[in-house]
């Protein structure tokens, strides 16, 4: 078992990659954290993220995968959606988050697109989940420059467990890349359309993509 001293003394780092380039071992581990990170109702079948995520960042310390996170581009409203970010559980303390985040800021911002900023979904403060781990996933982002939408009364997901239609309810994220500040209305809207065609169209039911327009102020 690896400690937390062992685990920050360790050689880390963060790399941007194709998901073909993964050796065996590093997909492995990846598919891995992923199961174990997220709940059923938040996590797709691994091979549709490979579909329409845009980045990859895989985490490493020493030869071990210890986290990646994964991004999609949302070309109408000039941002990225951060679709996952995990950390094996004994290297939370070791500072990986921080640096897939530090190294998700750089990659966007030299990207040649010159994204506006960046959208995170979390469990929301109030939801059903561990109290703690959600304020410290929330704090966590916080930490980055992140904010909640202001804009968006209530946000909500897919339920990626169901066989039949359901919502998740989350807590929808701003991350400014270009110092613009919270994104309009308008902008705002053509971000939930993005996510909705990259990531919940084919597990929405008819009436989720106008619900979640009707929840945008102004």
């Amino acid at each position: 078992m690896t400690s937390p001293e062992d685990a920050k003394s360790a050689s880390r780092s963060v790399r941007n990659v194709a998901w073909s380039s993964l050796t065996e071992a590093e997909a492995d581990a990846i598919r891995a954290i992923y199961e174990d990170a997220f709940p059923a109702t938040e996590r797709r079948v691994l091979a549709e993220v490979v579909t329409t995520s845009d980045w990859l960042w895989v985490a490493k310390s020493d030869d071990t995968v210890t986290g990646f996170a994964t991004a999609a581009l949302l070309p109408t409203a000039n941002a990225a959606l951060l679709q996952y970010l995990a950390v094996v559980p004994r290297f939370q303390s070791a500072g990986i988050g921080s640096l897939l985040l530090a190294c998700i800021e750089r990659d966007l911002c030299d990207s040649g697109n010159a994204l506006d900023g960046v959208y995170i979904e979390i469990e929301p403060l109030d939801g059903p989940d561990d109290g703690q781990q959600t304020e410290r996933r929330y704090a966590f982002y916080l930490r980055w420059g992140a904010e909640p939408v202001m804009r968006m009364q209530e946000y909500f997901i897919a339920d990626f467990s169901s066989a039949s239609p359901g919502r998740v309810p989350m807590l929808l994220l701003w991350r400014s890349l270009s110092g613009a500040g919270q994104p309009g209305s308008d902008r705002l809207r053509d971000a939930l359309s993005d996510i909705y065609e990259s990531e919940y169209s084919q597990y929405a039911d008819p009436s989720f993509f106008n619900d979640i327009l009707g929840r945008v102020r102004g």
